[in-house]
């Protein structure tokens, strides 16, 4: 019989503040969501995070020693900025992106009622020219890394959508990464854009997670949402080393600094926590987003033609939401990002230990 693994049940999420303050409106709900979700929360100055003492950690391999992330949901960027012709110094530094395209809920179309897929990018600056093909594709580290994240998840069929000319390259730079990343119960497959569109359009692909070359981000997650009904925006993830920032991302034309979006903010701080290994506290977080969904409440932002849904305002669905940790009245369906918590154990299976962290 399989032993639990050890788990820490809490511990300190620890942010850093971005360069420019959070909208009053964002900082007001993240408040209120640390204290009703009782997160102990540490924030760190960004010149804190990036001095000679931060160095020095790393250097001696200290756990926990990469840089706090920064926290700014509110910061919406656009798929456009990873095309070649964009300006890659407004992209954070980091190795890679990832989107979570997430939704579910009564409100949602049948078939479409539970859509759970993770889109991931390299960063430009990470995809040299190939010497074969001339495509610009992603170092081996950071293909690995992509995959790695994935496979974290639990994800189980990854696509990596690419131009047609540049497939067999990518297929050549698989195989050094390490074989133990493609194997097991893990779908792997190169799909180049032409037929990806088609599949895309054509209905659910069957791909819980997919790696799209920088320039072809954008019209990936505009197939993927406008097939899978999923409105943006959405949290996007910056990793380097660990965690760099948690932000979000919009198709279309969008303000640099969105207005409370209270799904992106919920979702977003779950991701952080979760991140942070807290657990507990990530499915908290999503429970109470996803209890709303399944009894049909949504917001403007992310509207429903079907008759029987209350429409709210942001403000008001995130107060429906701070209630909710002491109202579950049913079960919501999981969420690959955010790995549930293990319920009771079976009767005569092996005891495992927990580390509580004292408050």
């Amino acid at each position: 019989m399989p032993r639990a693994r050890l788990q820490l049940v809490s511990g300190t999420l620890v942010l850093s503040q971005g360069a420019e303050p959070a909208p009053a409106e964002w900082q007001e709900g993240f408040a209120k969501l640390i204290a009703a979700h009782r997160i102990d929360l540490r924030f760190e100055s960004p010149g804190r995070i990036a001095g000679f003492s931060q160095m020095r950690r790393w250097a001696a391999g200290e756990a926990g020693a990469s840089p706090a992330a920064v926290f700014a949901p509110w910061q919406c960027f656009s798929p456009v900025a990873f095309q070649p012709s964009a300006d890659r110094t407004a992209l954070p530094r980091a190795q890679f992106a990832a989107s979570y395209l997430f939704a579910a809920g009564m409100d949602r179309p049948a078939g479409r009622r539970h859509v759970d897929i993770m889109v991931m990018s390299p960063h430009p600056a990470s995809c040299p020219p190939d010497e074969d093909c001339g495509a610009a594709l992603p170092r081996t580290a950071v293909l690995s890394a992509m995959i790695r994240a994935a496979r974290a998840e639990g994800r189980s069929a990854c696509a990596i959508i690419a131009p047609a000319r540049s497939c067999s390259a990518l297929a050549r730079r698989l195989l050094g990464t390490d074989r133990a990343l493609t194997r097991g119960e893990f779908a792997f497959e190169i799909v180049a854009i032409e037929d990806a569109i088609g599949r895309m359009i054509g209905g659910a692909p069957g791909w819980d997670a997919v790696i799209a070359l920088p320039e072809l981000r954008s019209i990936v997650l505009a197939a993927l949402a406008e097939t899978c009904g999923v409105a943006g925006p959405w949290p996007l993830l910056w990793h380097d080393r660990g965690l760099r920032m948690v932000a979000s991302e919009a198709l279309g034309q969008v303000p640099s600094r969105l207005g409370l979006d209270a799904t992106v903010l919920i979702q977003s701080l779950a991701l952080a926590a979760r991140a942070a290994g807290l657990g507990y506290e990530a499915q908290r977080l999503y429970e109470s987003w996803a209890q709303l969904r399944e009894r049909g409440v949504v917001t403007a932002s992310r509207g429903s033609a079907l008759p029987y849904v209350t429409t709210v305002g942001e403000s008001e669905f995130l107060a429906l939401a701070l209630a909710e940790p002491s109202a579950r009245t049913r079960g919501v369906p999981s969420w690959k990002a955010i790995a549930p918590v293990a319920g009771n154990r079976a009767a005569g299976s092996p005891v495992g230990l927990s580390l509580v962290a004292s408050r």
